[in-house]
């Protein structure tokens, strides 16, 4: 991963990253880390729908948190597409915070603020983590919630300060 970064380091061609990837052994081009860092690096080269269709594939057959939180973050070429076939992951891992953490995103990227917001907070439900709580802060905002996107937005603040929980005046 630290290779293929160095090697197409001030690069913005697609050319020599995916020849690199193709010159990958086998076993380097299934490693979590090494798809992941490939994925990204294509990505920042402007190629969201090719990182998006690599990671569609890998995760039909090997799960990966980290691939699906990044998979979440891409923009494919068809949004729709991708929210049916995350929706179909859910129902082997319907508790796995990273795929509702992702679903949340592509619903956003659907349009469809409700189920974005169901599946944000399905997932701070079952794990608190702070970018949780700023995507669903940011969304609170923009929907007109600005108290609800405060108090979740200091929350997160909290949870990173490591704060011990004392008590509080009440406002």
């Amino acid at each position: 991963a630290t290779d293929c970064r160095r090697q197409t380091a001030g690069s913005r061609s697609l050319e020599p990253l995916t020849r690199l990837w193709d010159e990958l052994p086998g076993a380097m081009r299934r490693d979590d880390q090494v798809i992941r860092e490939y994925a990204a690096l294509l990505a920042s080269l402007g190629d969201e729908a090719q990182a998006e269709s690599l990671l569609r594939k890998v995760l039909r057959n090997h799960w990966s948190d980290e691939l699906i939180n990044l998979y979440g973050r891409l923009e494919g070429t068809r949004p729709e597409e991708q929210l049916i076939l995350a929706e179909q992951w859910l129902k082997d891992r319907p508790n796995n915070p990273e795929l509702l953490l992702a679903l949340g995103r592509i619903s956003l990227r659907n349009e469809l603020w409700g189920k974005a917001r169901e599946y944000f907070e399905t997932s701070l439900r079952l794990r608190r983590s702070r970018e949780t709580l700023a995507e669903l802060s940011r969304l609170n905002a923009h929907m007109g919630e600005k108290d609800t996107s405060i108090k979740l937005l200091m929350q997160g603040l909290v949870q990173d300060s490591g704060l011990p929980d004392l008590p509080m005046p009440k406002a």
